[in-house]
């Protein structure tokens, strides 16, 4: 068991270090080729990663490797107002975001045979997670002894296999593929005295010995991903994609912070793409899907209610209170030359929260960054057998507000979010 965690700490640790969420826990796509058109890739193939958004993307592809370092800046603010909480004065503003600067990667391989109907493929990609650090302690009582950190990330080592299953003059292509996501995750959480504290007053958490400043701890899961491509008219494709819920082991450190038991899984997705051809060198993609969120109680649950007593790490325990969520994914690619693609896209998300519900805004204060509304721009550059690609991306600044609970000391929670991204990619392809 031990030789197994510091191999996968030396795979997460050297390749991924920390990332940001962005549509819910999820990122708005894999690899600069998507991210450049707003992360719509179910029915447009592009690369290796694009196979993350549907695995029968895999076989278009063709032969190829892609690798893609990421750089993200985000800021986030949090702010009480109008709290009359009775033990400590907690009004004021918060820098939820002391670790600003952040690096990430992704990596995928595609081959194709059997006269290129049948492909298998390999990618390594972030899932989900994020960072914060405040720049101060928990100012709830019993108040924290030093600023509140977690960091926690969610990465897939995904193996894929996809097959045209068949090709007509009348109803075109068709393809399939399939994945499996075997997900290592990590956590590190310090600055929850104050919540392990409480448990001897109020309740709070089932477990408060394990609550806060336990280290590294490490949980494994899997997903399963399944995709279909139509590739009608040269002109027009449509596609289809299912992931599964990650179903994760627990995280036995942090059993009493993480509803249930240490065990977080990550949501169930469904998208819908199509990708059309206006222009023989125009591309237009645009997605729809669903995230489930409301299907995992460690975000759907509600937040901790001393009178309900739902202790954090219970069977049904408390939560964040998030909803399922819509996204919207749609862009632009436009070939300026042979060798020059230009791209652009946005990206609308849903947020989860429920804003109006007490102490759900409170509670956002402690989750990574979730953002409404994306504008992305890429390029890609051939250089013989050789691609370059870069994508950009901006996420606009938004606040959420919600009411905190009288027993909390009555008053607002805002925070305000706003992240940029550059990612640039390098591909061989065959």
């Amino acid at each position: 068991m031990k030789s197994r965690k510091i191999i996968i700490a030396i795979l997460l640790l050297g390749t991924f270090p920390k990332l940001f969420a962005l549509n819910g826990m999820y990122h708005i796509g894999f690899g600069p080729d998507a991210k450049g058109v707003g992360g719509a890739a179910t029915a447009f193939p592009q690369d290796t990663l694009t196979a993350l958004a549907n695995p029968a993307n895999l076989v278009p592809v063709g032969k190829r490797i892609d690798l893609a370092p990421e750089y993200f800046r985000g800021t986030r603010i949090g702010k009480i107002r109008g709290s009359q909480f009775p033990f400590n004065d907690v009004n004021g503003d918060i820098d939820l975001s002391r670790n600003k600067n952040i690096v990430a990667a992704e990596a995928g391989i595609g081959y194709t045979f059997l006269n290129d109907r049948l492909a298998i493929g390999l990618t390594i990609a972030p899932q989900a997670g994020g960072v914060i650090t405040w720049n101060q302690p928990d100012p709830f009582y019993p108040a924290g002894t030093q600023p509140f950190h977690i960091d926690v990330m969610y990465v897939a080592f995904t193996p894929l296999i996809a097959a045209k299953l068949f090709e007509n003059d009348w109803i075109g292509k068709h393809f399939l593929g399939v994945g499996v996501d075997l997900t290592p995750a990590r956590i590190k959480v310090s600055g929850m005295q104050g919540l392990r504290d409480q448990s001897g007053f109020f309740g709070g958490t089932d477990a408060p010995n394990y609550v806060t400043n336990k280290g590294w701890d490490w949980a494994f899961g899997w997903a399963v991903r399944v995709g279909w491509l139509w590739e009608f008219r040269p002109w027009i494709s449509g596609g289809l994609s299912f992931r599964t819920k990650t179903y994760m082991g627990h995280f036995d450190r942090y059993k009493g912070l993480i509803t249930p038991h240490g065990k977080a899984n990550l949501p169930a997705t469904f998208f819908g793409g199509i990708a059309v051809k206006p222009f023989v060198q125009t591309t237009i993609a645009l997605d729809i899907g669903r995230i489930y969120n409301g299907n995992v109680n460690t975000f759907s649950n509600l937040p901790f209610d001393i009178l309900k007593q739902n202790n954090h790490g219970a069977s049904n325990g408390a939560g964040f209170a998030w909803e399922s969520s819509t996204v919207y994914k749609i862009g632009i690619a436009q070939e300026i030359a042979d060798s020059f693609v230009l791209r652009a896209g946005y990206n609308y998300g849903q947020l989860p929260w429920d804003t109006k519900i007490d102490d759900v805004v409170l509670s956002a204060l402690f989750l990574p960054t979730t953002i409404r509304h994306h504008l992305t721009l890429g390029a890609s550059l051939e250089l013989g057998a050789q691609i370059l690609n870069a994508a950009f991306m901006y996420g606009f600044k938004h606040s959420i507000q919600g009411p905190i609970s009288a027993l909390q000391g009555g008053g607002k929670c805002e925070v305000s979010t706003d992240l940029i991204t550059l990612q640039i990619g390098f591909s061989k392809v065959w």
